[in-house]
């Protein structure tokens, strides 16, 4: 088998969450291109690449279903997740990322057990087992110029950290409403042994 890249329709599956306004408004303070108000969505790192085809065909169904019941079970759609640092950015070469969240203790054992049910299907690719929350950043959204962008990033930053390590932080810095999202893409998937990062 070879190790080369090919591009396969796949089906991404992963939770979804909505964060607190407040949260919303400090991302914004990183970004040269802002998130419209309630378009910022937050990401569980865990996720399922799976043949998009034999999504279709309802392969994955019984997973699907059970993955929701469990959430239900749980009442995960009303839970208010608390973030926490510490923070990490990747980014990208057109000014596009991901901005990384750890949650407070209490909330992890819940993300993890939503990772492992994910990590449970039948997946084209490894998934991470870091248990974080993420933002992604379109193309642009980032400023261009570097030493505006650096600075935004500080300055933004350091307040962002600041405000998650506040008392206040379990009112204000908050994600809820998680829940199953899948989106269909074309993903370079290895046909040998090496697993590729998750896309972007």
């Amino acid at each position: 088998m070879s190790g080369n890249p090919r591009i396969q329709p796949v089906t991404r599956i992963r939770g979804e969450l909505r964060p607190s306004a407040r949260l919303e408004k400090s991302v914004n303070r990183l970004l040269e291109t802002p998130f419209a108000p309630g378009a910022m969505k937050l990401f569980t790192t865990a996720q399922a690449i799976v043949d998009q085809a034999e999504y279709r065909r309802h392969r994955y169904d019984m997973d699907m279903r059970d993955i929701e019941h469990e959430m239900r079970s749980r009442s995960l759609a009303q839970r208010a997740f608390v973030l926490a640092g510490p923070l990490r950015l990747l980014e990208g070469k057109n000014g596009n990322g991901r901005l990384f969240f750890n949650v407070q203790t209490k909330d992890r054992p819940v993300i993890r057990r939503v990772g492992e049910n994910l990590r449970a299907m039948e997946s084209l690719e490894e998934s991470p087992d870091d248990d974080l929350l993420y933002v992604e950043f379109a193309r642009g959204a980032l400023a261009r110029d570097r030493n505006k962008r650096r600075e935004q990033l500080r300055q933004g930053g350091a307040l962002l950290a600041s405000e998650l390590r506040h008392p206040t932080a379990g009112f204000r810095m908050t994600a809820t409403g998680l829940h199953i999202v899948t989106k269909d893409m074309l993903y370079p998937v290895r046909t040998g042994e090496a697993p590729l990062p998750a896309a972007e």
